[in-house]
């Protein structure tokens, strides 16, 4: 298929792919949706957007939703729960600071909106794919509506498995760690959130004397944490990290609190990061941790063939921007499908300013991954 062959299918499906376009007015319908995670009912308002989109141009649409009444969607370009390739993304975004964020807006080349970079997007791009591969490949998408899994008992895309939507063969998250298209990450860091916990005795500040304050213990212990855990490099580099996050101590300022508590970030590679972490906590503060959430991290064999065959392609696709492998210090949604030992690949069209107040994305770039895909999931393998 490489070679010459590989060159051949790649000038064929060239002509063809100029015929294909992205749907900006499906994308800017999904952008002006408010759909910040702690509001439900525009979440599933997103959804029943895609799916009112999606459904009447013969891609099969599921929706699943979870005990707090979120909804999530499972879609494939073929029936039944089981697809060959996944895309994963979610629709929901950060908060917005006023309701302007959710009018797009398009300056040259660029879509400005909430989410057209933190990943909206590629949401759209990925769901339009499926409309295009209609009886020429087997391809499905989860997509979630809880930031990457963070609200909720169970995370959405965990509860679309649990319903039995499984992929077979490869996933690929559409997620913004990378923020330029030649970036294929095919790592991520697991994340352990934890709470220590300091008791003393409370009472009036007019009498500390007879009193225990639990603060001055809490900030012992992490000062006692933070000393003894290894810093990072200062070019950051592939490995673990801690950092104090959260600091919560009394409800008055006359009040001496009788309990103080610090919650923890640990982002971690390996697999026994987090019991040696756990003792290192105990042994080092005398506190037992509190888990959080645990989530684990997301590892390739960058050899893998399709990973390999997925750069290829893109190199093909994008012979000026040289794509190249690398590792996701945040998170995306891609640890929900990591027991399957799937390939997984983390890519992103060129966009700036997740989670900041002025969010954009190309428009152009999103156009040219829609054709990769189209491209890419209709190849014999």
């Amino acid at each position: 298929r490489r070679g010459d062959k590989g060159m051949m299918t790649w000038l064929v499906f060239a002509a063809m792919l100029g015929t294909v376009s992205l749907d900006v007015d499906f994308v800017k319908g999904l952008l002006a949706i408010p759909s910040e995670s702690r509001s439900i009912p525009e979440c599933n308002r997103a959804v029943a957007y895609l799916t009112n989109y999606l459904a009447p141009r013969g891609v099969y649409c599921h929706v699943v939703r979870t005990k707090e009444g979120r909804d999530a969607l499972y879609a494939s370009t073929v029936p039944g729960k089981d697809c060959d390739y996944a895309f994963v993304s979610h629709i929901d975004v950060v908060p917005a600071a006023s309701p302007e964020q959710f009018v797009p807006k398009i300056i040259g080349d660029d879509i400005h909106a909430r989410g057209a970079c933190d990943t909206k997007m590629n949401a759209a791009l990925m769901l339009q794919s499926l409309v295009l591969l209609r009886g020429k490949a087997s391809v499905g998408a989860f997509i979630a509506t809880d930031e990457d899994g963070c609200c909720g008992e169970v995370p959405t895309c965990t509860m679309l498995r649990r319903a039995g939507f499984t992929p077979k063969r490869m996933l690929i998250v559409g997620d913004t760690s990378g923020g330029t298209t030649n970036i294929i990450q095919i790592a991520q860091k697991g994340h352990w959130g934890f709470r220590l916990t300091a008791r003393g005795k409370g009472g009036h500040s007019s009498i500390p004397w007879k009193l225990d304050n639990a603060i001055p213990k809490i900030t012992a212990a992490t000062e006692k944490l933070v000393a003894v855990y290894p810093k990072p490099p200062k070019d950051g580099g592939w490995c673990s990290t801690l950092a104090p996050t959260i600091l919560q101590a009394g409800d008055a300022p006359n009040s001496i609190p009788g309990e103080a508590s610090v919650t923890f970030s640990f982002r971690y590679i390996g697999k026994n990061d987090v019991e040696d972490l756990r003792k290192l906590v105990v042994a080092t503060t005398g506190l037992e941790p509190e888990t959080l959430y645990c989530v684990p991290p997301v590892v390739n064999d960058p050899d893998n063939p399709l990973i390999i065959d997925f750069k290829d392609a893109m190199a093909r696709f994008w012979p000026l921007k040289s794509p190249y492998f690398a590792n996701a210090n945040g998170a995306t949604d891609a640890f929900q499908f990591s027991d399957l030992g799937l390939p997984i690949v983390i890519v992103t069209h060129d966009s700036v300013g997740g989670h900041k107040p002025v969010e954009s994305g190309s428009l152009k770039s999103a156009e040219e991954y829609l054709r990769f895909f189209v491209y890419w999931l209709q190849i014999e393998r």
